[in-house]
């Protein structure tokens, strides 16, 4: 539960260097763990997009799109009008752009959630206001 970790150097800074808890070692190791998973979804997109061949299918997600712009050697050009030449992608790039997507995903859906769990409450608190005073009626 790395998230949940109440990390004493924080609160007492000398502590920082030595890492009592070895938090700092447990964030390197699920860094990894995160780069690892991300690299093995992105070399499947590109084995299946070597197998496949170039031909378009229906099937195409946002890491096949970013794919699409990926490049070994980046380079601007400024001279093209053509999008898909003047943009290269490297790896990191497209890690990057996944990692990004995933964490605004999650915040989106816990707002939501709680925007949902909010309502809810308080259709609670109308319905019981309601109830006990019938010339009061809900309006949607």
């Amino acid at each position: 539960m790395l998230f949940r970790a109440l990390n004493i150097a924080d609160f007492v800074p000398c502590l920082g260097w030595i890492d009592p808890q070895g938090l700092n070692l447990r964030l390197v190791q699920a860094r990894a763990a995160l780069d690892s998973f991300i690299d093995k979804i992105i070399e499947e997109h590109v084995e299946k997009k070597k197998r496949s061949g170039k031909s378009c299918d229906n099937e195409s997600d946002m890491v096949d799109e970013l794919l699409n712009f990926y490049s070994e050697n980046p380079k601007l050009n400024e001279e093209s009008n053509d999008l898909h030449n003047s943009i290269t992608l490297t790896k990191h790039d497209i890690k990057a752009i996944i990692m990004v997507s995933y964490f605004y995903a999650l915040l989106t859906l816990l707002f939501s959630s709680l925007i949902f769990l909010y309502n809810y409450s308080n259709q609670k608190l109308l319905f019981r206001f309601t109830s006990r005073d019938s010339s009061i009626k809900l309006s949607f």
